[in-house]
């Protein structure tokens, strides 16, 4: 395998889309995984809420929905879901 100029240019030019691609994507891909991250905390919680207050006849369902907004507005997310459940 021989390398001439047009080759190493080539390459050089896909390198360098490929550095430019990541540098855009940086910031995108650290929202979308700290979304992900408060979504699977938010199933966390619920998963826990539901273990402690079962007792109490509290239920929240444990379902996407639910999982982003606890995920996404913690507490007030729990105030905003069980007033919801009652109405």
């Amino acid at each position: 395998m021989s390398f001439d100029l047009r080759s190493i240019t080539v390459y050089l030019f896909g390198l360098a889309l490929l550095l430019l691609a990541a540098r855009v994507l940086k910031k995108p891909i650290g929202w979308a995984f700290r979304f992900l991250l408060s979504c699977i905390l938010g199933v966390a919680a619920l998963f826990a809420f539901n273990l402690i207050f079962r007792k109490f006849g509290i239920l929240l369902p444990l379902n996407p929905f639910n999982a982003v907004t606890v995920g996404v507005f913690g507490l007030p997310g729990f105030a905003l879901l069980w007033v919801l459940s009652v109405i």
